[in-house]
């Protein structure tokens, strides 16, 4: 599939959530080892998530990071103040304990310091449907970031995880925020 075929599946199926960036697009197109079925299988269902229960999700990262650039340069007080349940997952996820930053390749390293985060307490404030929610909002706003960076280094831009587990509690605290 090219990024021309995929972009008319996406405004022909789902005007409404259909993204203008190709760089979206073009994530799909690089995906080794899927077939040209499985590129829109997965483009489908990925639309009707951004449609249906991810659509508040996705609107509410397009708009923190439409702020927290509104300046000139970046502010991440919007993309805190705007996740999911930001009013309680705040108190727990600091900027300390949960961060993304640029790596000397230009790609981007979105890091969780899981056993900095008093998971017990957390948990026992949000469900764990919350918690997704906050996460999925995380990386929705860094898959926003990685492509504008894309198209403006005119190099792919990548985003990865990195789950530090120093202190993490193998026996004890939240197994559900594990």
């Amino acid at each position: 599939e090219t990024i021309s075929e995929l972009q008319k599946v996406a405004t022909d199926k789902y005007p409404e959530v259909a993204p203008s960036d190709p760089m979206f697009f073009l994530r799909y197109c690089l995906k080794d080892g899927t077939s040209d079925e499985e590129k829109k299988t997965m483009l489908e269902y990925n639309l009707q998530w951004r449609m249906n229960e991810g659509k508040e999700i996705v609107q509410a990262a397009r708009e923190a990071v439409d702020k927290a650039i509104s300046g000139g340069s970046w502010d991440n007080a919007p993309v805190r103040d705007m996740a999911p349940h930001a009013d309680i997952v705040n108190k727990y996820i600091t900027p300390s304990q949960c961060l993304t930053t640029t790596l000397r390749s230009g790609d981007l390293c979105y890091c969780i310091r899981a056993g900095q985060i008093d998971d017990v307490a957390l948990m026992s404030e949000v469900s764990l449907e919350q918690m997704t929610d906050f996460f999925l909002y995380c990386k929705e706003v860094n898959a926003i970031v990685a492509n504008m960076r894309s198209k403006s280094s005119d190099s792919i831009v990548e985003v990865f995880t990195a789950n530090d587990l120093n202190g993490v509690k193998l026996v004890g605290g939240d197994a559900t925020f594990r």
